[in-house]
């Protein structure tokens, strides 16, 4: 519901739920909002979050886009929280180039700290040949 296509094909990222603004001096945040099946272990646990947080949920997306399935799944939400927790999920469909399951992989580190930043996914992408996304913020 929050990923809207247009006419030209163009895909935009709406309002998830209870949108905060973060400056450069924002460490981390305590609040808690969102879908669960695209909640981070950190989360899931409590912790304090930062932008990588994002990078999670973006991935969980990616993954989504590519497999058409979700990456934590379970016949119950506890059971989503577990795959989640254990950071598994099958990998995506060997049809899809490895630079692609690379990129999955690296968004859905279990670790916040070792995800990429939004600016290295986007050179990323670029080196992949994927056209650079115009943000609009």
């Amino acid at each position: 519901m929050n990923l809207l296509l247009n006419d030209e094909g163009v895909i935009k990222l709406g309002d998830f739920g209870v949108s905060r603004q973060m400056s450069e001096n924002t460490v981390c945040l305590h609040s808690f909002y969102g879908t669960p099946l695209y909640l981070s272990p950190e989360l899931i646990e409590g912790r304090a979050y930062s932008r990588t947080t994002d990078i999670w949920s973006l991935g969980v997306v990616l993954y989504e886009l590519l497999s058409l399935q979700l990456p934590f799944r379970g016949p119950s939400l506890q059971d989503v929280i577990a795959a989640v927790l254990r950071c598994r999920f099958a990998p995506l469909p060997s049809w899809r180039p490895q630079e692609f399951s690379d990129v999955v992989n690296a968004m859905l580190t279990k670790d916040a700290q070792r995800r990429p930043s939004a600016e290295s996914l986007l050179q990323r992408m670029e080196w992949l040949g994927c056209r650079h996304p115009k943000v609009v913020v």
